[in-house]
C-alpha cells in the first residue's frame, strides 16, 4: 500500500475521503463500493468531488478497480477458508469437508461450509457473498454440475478470488485454476485388473446414463477398464448401462431386470459406483447368481455400503483431496502470482468378499 498524499483538511474532498476511509477500515464496506452519485448523495459533494476522493483512495491502494464492474474495497484477511459443494449429506462430501476443514485448521484458519446443491444460481449467490462480505480468504470448490463456464466461475474468475476446484474437474495439463483430482482412470484399470488377476475372463463395465458430472467420470474409469483388458489380450465388450434419475431433491439409478439377465453372460463386472454394485448385486442373488463365484463384483467409491455389503471398491480418499487442497488454497492466498497447478492424487482399491477367489 502506497504512502497516502498530503490532504487539504477542511476541503470537501478531505471529508469524503476520510469518511470512506474509516468505513473501509471498520469493514462497513466491504466488496463492492458505491457509486459516484451514490457517494456524493451521501456526503452532500459533487460527483468529481466524490470521484477524486474515490481516485486517491484506489491510489493508496485500499481500493482497486475492474474494468466495466466497478471499484471494489481491498480484501482484508479474514482468516477463514470456505468449502463449496453439491451437498452437504453425501457421503462423499462428508470426508472432503472433514479434509479441508483439518487441513485449515493446521494452518491456522477458521472454516465455513455452504451448499449449492448443484443449482448454477445458488453457487453464485454462494460465491458473491463469500466474495463481498469478506467472509473467506479463498474457496475449496466442487463446482455446479462439473462446468468451469458457470456464472460463478465467471466470477471468481473476474474478481481474483483465491479458489481450488476438486474433484470435478476434467484433468488437465494447463489448468487455468488451481485443481484437486482423483486418477479415477487408474481407479478403473486397478479393479479390472483386479478382476482378470481373481480368473474372470469375460468382464463387464456397467455405467449410468445421466448429466455432465456422470459423463466426464464414465469416460475416465471406462478409459482404465479398456485399458487393463487390452493388456491383458481380452476383448472389451459393450458397456452396460443402468439409467440415472431425478425427481426433485431425490435421485438415484434405474437398476432394471433386464441388466441383471445380461450380466449372466459375464464373469465379473466392474459398476460405475457402489450404489449401482448395490442395487445390482440384491437382485443378482435373488436371481440365483453366486458372489463372487458366478461374478465377481468390483464397486467404486467405497461409501460406507460397500463395507456392509463386503464390495470391492476404489477409494478416492476424499479426505486426503480436502487436506490436499486446503494446503494448495493456503498457497495461493498469500501468493496470487502462483501459477495454475493440478495434483492428481492416486485411488486405493479395497478388497472384499464381492471379489475374493484366490
Amino acid at each position: 500500500m502506497s504512502e497516502a498524499p498530503k490532504i487539504r483538511q477542511g476541503t470537501k474532498y478531505a471529508k469524503v475521503l476520510e469518511g470512506l476511509r474509516q468505513k473501509i477500515q471498520s469493514g462497513e464496506y466491504t466488496g463492492l463500493l458505491p457509486g459516484v452519485q451514490a457517494l456524493g448523495k451521501e456526503y452532500g459533494v459533487n460527483l468529481m468531488t466524490a470521484n477524486k476522493a474515490v481516485n486517491m483512495l484506489v491510489e493508496e491502494g485500499l481500493l482497486y478497480r475492474i474494468p466495466r464492474q466497478g471499484t471494489y474495497v481491498k480484501r482484508m484477511r479474514s482468516h477463514t477458508m470456505a468449502a463449496l459443494l453439491p451437498n452437504p449429506y453425501g457421503p462423499l462430501q462428508g470426508y472432503l469437508i472433514h479434509g479441508v476443514e483439518g487441513g485449515s485448521r493446521s494452518i491456522d484458519n477458521h472454516f465455513i461450509f455452504k451448499a449449492h446443491r448443484d443449482d448454477p444460481a445458488q453457487e453464485l449467490e454462494a460465491v458473491k457473498s463469500l466474495f463481498n462480505d469478506n467472509k473467506a480468504d479463498g474457496l475449496v470448490l466442487w463446482p455446479c454440475q462439473s462446468r468451469l463456464d458457470s456464472p460463478a466461475v465467471d466470477y471468481l474468475r473476474d474478481h481474483d478470488f483465491p479458489v481450488v476446484m476438486v474433484l470435478a474437474v476434467p484433468r488437465q495439463d494447463n489448468p487455468e485454476f488451481c485443481s484437486v483430482i482423483s486418477d479415477e482412470q487408474l481407479g478403473g484399470e486397478m479393479a479390472t485388473e483386479h478382476l482378470i488377476e481373481q480368473g474372470c475372463k469375460k468382464i463387464v463395465c456397467v455405467v449410468p446414463n445421466g448429466g455432465v458430472d456422470l459423463s466426464m467420470k464414465n469416460q475416465a474409469r471406462r478409459s482404465g477398464y479398456r485399458k487393463a483388458m487390452e493388456k491383458a489380450g481380452l476383448e472389451v465388450d459393450v458397456d452396460l448401462h443402468v439409467d440415472f434419475e431425478k425427481h426433485g431433491a431425490r435421485e438415484g439409478f434405474d437398476v432394471s431386470q433386464d441388466l441383471i439377465d445380461q450380466l449372466k453372460e459375464y464373469d465379473g463386472v466392474f459398476f460405475f459406483n457402489d450404489v449401482i454394485a448395490t442395487s445390482a448385486m440384491k437382485m443378482m442373488e435373488r436371481s440365483g447368481m453366486s458372489i463372487p463365484d458366478d461374478i465377481a463384483v468390483v464397486g467404486f467409491d467405497n461409501i460406507e455400503l460397500a463395507e456392509l455389503f463386503g464390495i470391492s471398491s476404489v477409494w478416492q480418499n476424499f479426505k486426503q483431496i480436502g487436506i490436499t487442497a486446503a494446503e494448495m488454497l493456503m498457497k495461493r492466498i498469500e501468493n496470487r502470482d502462483l501459477p495454475a497447478e493440478q495434483i492428481v492424487l492416486p485411488p486405493e482399491l479395497i478388497v472384499r468378499k464381492s471379489s475374493r477367489r484366490i
